[in-house]
């Protein structure tokens, strides 16, 4: 069962924002734009020790990656952390992670991609909400302002931008239900099945996105974490951006929408809401008690905690 949580109170104007590389590694250009932001907002910024280490395609070793994000949650003076970009490496390093130290010491966090695996965790490991959102990395000067928005948003303790977001999100089934968010890139909710902190989704409501996939590797993921029982008492469904999901060679049938909603038979749907790798990246609480209407001619996500 996916616990219902409390969301974290507002961070201050001036909190400390932590920033860390769980996955790939980053070069300083990278984050410039977004430390720019960040700073010009009020928050201080503290880049983690290793931020720019590099160990093959990785920000430094498994280690020194899981120490990082380790004492990000342990340092007292640090109000949030926010993840500098994704790629590939989060899983790797999670079991060198002391997750009773991150327990212990909740704060908000922010990521999405391959930093999906540390949300779920957070979420189901630790009892803590996490953010489903932008990081360093997308927050350069050419960034839509409601990703910004969105972000600065969940911080402060707001989602008056929601309804902005939800302006082209449809309807594919409709329905009204409520449970917390959980889930994030597909490819990573099927690579940690089976795993030590397997995705759960009892009670949910799942949002996915992925990027660079062909259909029937999607359906392979589904597939996959459906026989490993991670889909069972799904309550709703977000499909968040699919973008350059194509067909194979052979075509597969369905398009990736049709595909998806195969899968999940007699619960409300809703479809395109912006988050992921599109242009928008919207910021979501995981954990927290949120309310899906997806009706045909409004859909809407509003908290209900």
């Amino acid at each position: 069962m996916v616990p219902n949580l409390k969301p974290f109170e507002p961070i201050a104007s001036d909190a400390t924002l932590r920033l860390i590389a769980p996955a790939n590694f980053v070069v300083e250009r990278d984050v410039v734009p977004g430390i720019r932001f960040l700073r010009g907002q009020g928050f201080n910024v503290s880049p983690c020790p290793h931020l720019f280490d590099q160990q093959g395609q990785f920000a430094g070793s498994d280690k020194t990656r899981a120490a990082s994000l380790t004492g990000a949650f342990a340092d007292p003076d640090v109000d949030a952390v926010i993840c500098v970009r994704g790629g590939y490496g989060s899983p790797r390093m999670m079991d060198l992670v002391d997750w009773d130290v991150v327990a212990a010491n909740p704060k908000p966090f922010v990521g999405f991609s391959d930093v999906t695996a540390l949300l779920v965790k957070l979420v189901l490991g630790c009892n803590m909400p996490a953010f489903h959102g932008p990081m360093i990395r997308d927050m350069g000067d050419q960034t839509d302002d409601k990703t910004h928005r969105s972000l600065l948003e969940a911080l402060r303790g707001t989602h008056a931008d929601w309804p902005r977001l939800w302006a082209g999100v449809k309807t594919l089934r409709e329905g009204k239900v409520t449970g917390p968010i959980i889930g994030g890139n597909l490819t990573v909710l099927a690579a940690i099945a089976g795993s030590a902190t397997p995705l759960e989704t009892e009670g949910a409501i799942l949002l996915i996105e992925d990027v660079c996939e062909y259909i029937y590797r999607l359906d392979r993921a589904l597939v996959q974490l459906g026989r490993a029982g991670s889909l069972k008492g799904v309550r709703g469904l977000i499909i968040s951006d699919l973008v350059e999901v194509e067909d194979g060679n052979v075509p597969f049938g369905k398009s990736a929408q049709e595909m998806i909603l195969s899968h999940f038979p007699g619960i409300p749907v809703v479809s395109e809401f912006p988050a992921g790798h599109g242009p928008i990246k919207a910021t979501l609480p995981f954990g927290v008690p949120v309310t899906l209407d997806a009706n045909k001619e409004s859909p809407s996500l509003t908290l209900s905690v």
